[in-house]
């Protein structure tokens, strides 16, 4: 017993020191990024041989920056939203902690699929762990997953919209890959970083028509943001010819 008990601390205790070391590197290259961003975006203006190539690349870097900031705000404030139905409604329910794993809810779904699984799991560990009947062990995992459905399904592509949808299969490759390199916080990161290359590549044409792997828009849809999006990849694919 004692020695199971000394494992799992010394666990806990490695568990613990590498994600503050992870949390500690990744505050360290947002610092960076917000110091330095300006002067990295000046130094590629900079670069541009003719003042039409200057203004494009302003402009194309103010809407991905727009872009991004956009997508941000929206997900935040729908992860936020999340978290406090899920905390309500766990909290109407009787279940234990229902702030906490609100909490978790909000911070989790910014990892797409494998967040909102994760939390799912870990609910319904606490409803076996808590319940005395079958219909209060599955009430847990039952409401987020209600919560969750209704959120990715209708909530969120209605809110963004499909100009900011990306393959389900990168996103998920995506975290797995910045989730084995930096643990949680590059899960967290992961899918803003992902959105930030996607709209780069797609607005500096620097793959072509491949930028469209990443695209959620399919090629006949009618969908106004997806136009939009469409139409700025076009401007800046053009916009030297026809400025020369």
């Amino acid at each position: 017993m004692d020695s199971t008990v000394v494992t799992l601390a010394s666990l806990f205790a490695q568990t613990t020191i590498i994600f503050l070391i992870q949390s500690i590197a990744v505050i360290i290259m947002i610092y960076f990024f917000l110091v330095y961003g300006d002067d990295l975006m000046r130094n590629i203006v900079r670069s541009q041989e003719t003042f039409a190539d200057k203004k494009l690349t302003v402009v194309m870097f103010q809407v991905i920056r727009d872009d991004v900031s956009m997508y941000i705000l929206w997900v935040s404030l729908i992860n936020v939203g999340l978290g406090i139905c899920t905390a309500l409604a766990l909290s109407l329910f009787g279940v234990k902690d229902a702030l906490l794993w609100g909490a978790l809810a909000t911070i989790l779904n910014y990892a797409p699929y494998v967040g909102p699984l994760i939390l799912l799991v870990i609910l319904t560990a606490v409803g076996f762990s808590e319940g005395d009947s079958v219909l209060s062990m599955i009430t847990p995992a039952s409401v987020f997953m209600v919560l969750n459905v209704i959120e990715s399904q209708f909530v969120t592509p209605t809110v963004l919209g499909k100009r900011f949808n990306i393959n389900p299969l990168l996103v998920v490759l995506w975290m797995f890959i910045w989730g084995w390199l930096w643990g949680v916080g590059g899960m967290l990161l992961a899918i803003p970083l992902l959105m930030c290359i996607k709209l780069a590549l797609y607005h500096l044409r620097l793959i072509g028509n491949w930028v469209e792997v990443f695209n959620g828009c399919p090629q006949d849809e009618t969908n106004l943001a997806c136009k939009k999006n469409r139409w700025l990849a076009k401007l800046t694919k053009f916009w030297p010819q026809n400025s020369a």
